[in-house]
């Protein structure tokens, strides 16, 4: 039985500024939030139970994932950046976040084909823009190049299948314990989904074809404007935003094309991140200080 949505804070900002994009919500994990202010700072923060610490290793990096590495029980962070400024080429690195001395290892870029050094439009992993999904201890990512780029977290190399959609607008989900990808498209107001049932074949399948509920969407006859979405669920449930003459409308459709909530937003600019996030209350070891000092609340929880 499906329970009414609400939106409710997670954190706040009482200084946000949309023109110099105050901060980044880079990657969601367990609870845990890792985001980035405008003074490039990094942090690793629980909402639920506001402890936060600091990741100054970070600086100067782009953040391609925050994952739990099994073998260790460690969390980690997966980052990239120029190991110069004279080479366009980017190295890889890992963070341990439970780390003491909290400090980064240089993996450079392991690759499981030699094709894959020479394409570079997959290099540049950014979480924030294109969030990973994690599949038996594997980081998923779709690229602009029709690829799905994989690292593989235990033995820390990358490798890559074949997308079966070219589309920029696909994003990966887990579907029946299976990779995923799905996409909207609002030009023909479908919505499409396919699995990946053989790893080493490369074999896909069509998980669904659907229209969207268009008319149901509608507002006094006026049709939606500037629509965007995503598939956020392994049930095939999609968010979608659109304008519907001066207000931002967020419909919530199931995956049979039914209209399942709309919301109407005024005053409010939503974003869809694609990141999913799961409150927790475990108080992680590494959020304690060393010295047992307190300290203020970032103000990303003090907004709250």
């Amino acid at each position: 039985r499906r329970t009414p949505a609400a939106r409710r804070p997670v954190l706040g900002f009482d200084d946000y500024n949309k023109s110099r994009r105050s901060f980044t919500i880079h990657a969601s994990c367990d609870g845990l939030l890792l985001l980035s202010l405008s003074n490039h700072r990094f942090y690793i923060c629980n909402p639920a139970t506001r402890q936060w610490l600091q990741l100054p290793y970070l600086t100067g990096g782009s953040v391609a994932a925050l994952y739990p590495h099994r073998p260790s029980g460690d969390y980690r962070v997966l980052f990239w950046k120029h190991p110069d400024n004279k080479s366009c080429r980017v190295a890889y690195y890992v963070l341990t976040v439970s780390s003491l001395q909290g400090q980064q290892r240089c993996i450079g870029l392991p690759v499981a084909s030699p094709s894959m050094n020479k394409d570079r439009s997959w290099w540049h992993l950014q979480a924030s823009e294109r969030p990973p999904l994690l599949l038996h201890d594997c980081l998923h990512w779709h690229a602009f190049n029709s690829k799905i780029i994989i690292f593989d977290t235990v033995a820390e190399s990358f490798s890559w299948v074949q997308s079966p959609t070219s589309t920029s607008s696909a994003h990966l989900l887990q579907m029946d314990g299976m990779l995923g990808i799905g996409c909207i498209d609002t030009a023909t107001m479908t919505a499409k989904a396919w699995v990946l049932e053989d790893y080493e074949a490369e074999v896909w399948s069509s998980k669904y074809q659907i229209e969207l509920p268009e008319e149901e969407m509608m507002e006094d006859g006026k049709c939606v404007q500037c629509l965007y979405g995503k598939v956020v669920s392994e049930n095939g449930d999609m968010l979608l935003i659109g304008r519907i003459c001066w207000s931002l409308s967020l419909f919530h459709c199931d995956n049979k094309g039914e209209l399942i909530q709309k919301f109407l937003w005024e005053n409010v600019d939503p974003k869809l991140l694609g990141i999913s996030f799961k409150e927790s209350l475990v108080r992680h070891p590494f959020f304690q200080r060393k010295d047992g000092s307190r300290v203020r609340l970032p103000r990303f929880l003090r907004g709250l």
